[in-house]
């Protein structure tokens, strides 16, 4: 795997991105039986009553390579007051972006083509976002897209009679933003891949080095709540969903948050100095966002300004630049010393010094 060797430098403002995981409602694990009155189980709320039920029974069909044993019915269109759901109705909550899969059937072997309704009601306001047609005696799957960015809540029901449901499966759209530096930090809690055009990497504390070693994630697989580096053109990308048995990267320090996190004094985050990317030790008590990454460094030695250049500067030539903004001493290995020993050479100012 190839490496990249960088310095270590003090925190000014982190970058990063984030993601949240799948929901899904199989319908074979539920408990069968009719529903006749408003519920919510797992995050998805079921509007009914005893006049216009939603029934959950047994029922075997296999679509997509899964096998699903039961199915959720709505016995009949959709019932409204208004914008306010009566009976025969799901929903559920989304926070943006998402794709809405969905494993239905016609619940009548003759007849009409009959309509999946999917609506979203976004700041009080609802609008349909999609509809899903099954033919009778046909058993299918298909997806609707959510593409907004504001949380939404999302309606699912029959816009013409009897429609079977065995499986709701939403995946958000897993998304990283690249700022103008070219690295963001990244965590989320299902696996992706990078797309093309995007890079990940691992990292590690080299105490021998002084630096921060980087490697890069060769399949550009990323397990759950694994935190990364990415690297690449400076927009917003769409991670692609992927499968891994791997449930950590090898070799890898870097510590992802899934929930907002209180930073240590041991910790070291990425930011962005004008331009430049860098690692720079936290300041204490700062909170980490969900999505971002950290990197706890336990070395008391460790260097807390230094610069660095992701893009092959390491070494002296980094720490040059580094040390023309202040008036410190450096080793050539990025250690900063106010106290130089007479006939080392240093970088003083951005330009080699030997003591005297």
């Amino acid at each position: 795997m190839k490496k990249l060797f960088v310095l270590l430098v003090i925190a000014l403002s982190a970058i990063g991105a984030s993601g949240q995981g799948v929901q899904e409602w199989n319908f074979s694990t539920w408990n069968t039986g009719d529903y006749t009155e408003e519920i919510t189980k797992d995050g998805l709320t079921l509007y009914a009553t005893s006049g216009k039920k939603i029934t959950v029974d047994g029922n075997t069909k296999t679509v997509d390579g899964i096998k699903y044993t039961q199915r959720l019915k709505f016995g009949g269109t959709g019932s409204w007051d208004g914008d306010t759901p009566v009976g025969r109705v799901l929903s559920f909550a989304v926070s943006g972006n998402c794709d809405i899969y969905i494993v239905l059937a016609h619940s009548s072997k003759s007849g009409d083509a009959r309509d999946l309704k999917i609506d979203a009601v976004i700041e009080g306001n609802k609008t349909n976002i999609g509809s899903i047609s099954v033919n009778a005696n046909e058993i299918k799957s298909g997806t609707v897209v959510y593409n907004q960015t504001k949380p939404a809540t999302i309606y699912i029901y029959s816009g013409n009679s009897g429609i079977n449901l065995y499986d709701i499966k939403v995946t958000p759209s897993i998304t990283a933003t690249v700022g103008t530096a070219g690295y963001a930090t990244f965590c989320t809690t299902a696996t992706c891949k990078v797309p093309s055009g995007l890079t990940a990497y691992t990292a590690a504390y080299n105490a021998t080095s002084g630096k921060v070693d980087l490697t890069e994630v060769a399949d550009g697989i990323i397990p759950a709540n694994n935190g990364v580096i990415l690297k690449g053109e400076a927009k917003e990308y769409t991670m692609e969903t992927a499968t891994s048995e791997v449930k950590s990267l090898d070799g890898n320090k870097l510590k992802g948050v899934t929930a907002d996190y209180t930073l240590t004094d041991k910790d070291y985050i990425l930011v962005n100095d004008g331009g430049v990317v860098k690692f720079g030790k936290a300041t204490v008590g700062t909170t980490l966002a969900a999505g971002k990454v950290y990197l706890p460094i336990e070395n008391p030695n460790a260097a807390k300004i230094i610069n660095m250049d992701f893009d092959g500067t390491t070494g002296i030539n980094a720490v040059e630049t580094a040390s023309d903004k202040d008036d410190a001493y450096y080793t050539l290995s990025g250690v900063k010393t106010l106290k130089p020993t007479k006939g080392m050479l240093y970088i003083h100012n951005g330009k080699k010094y030997i003591a005297k």
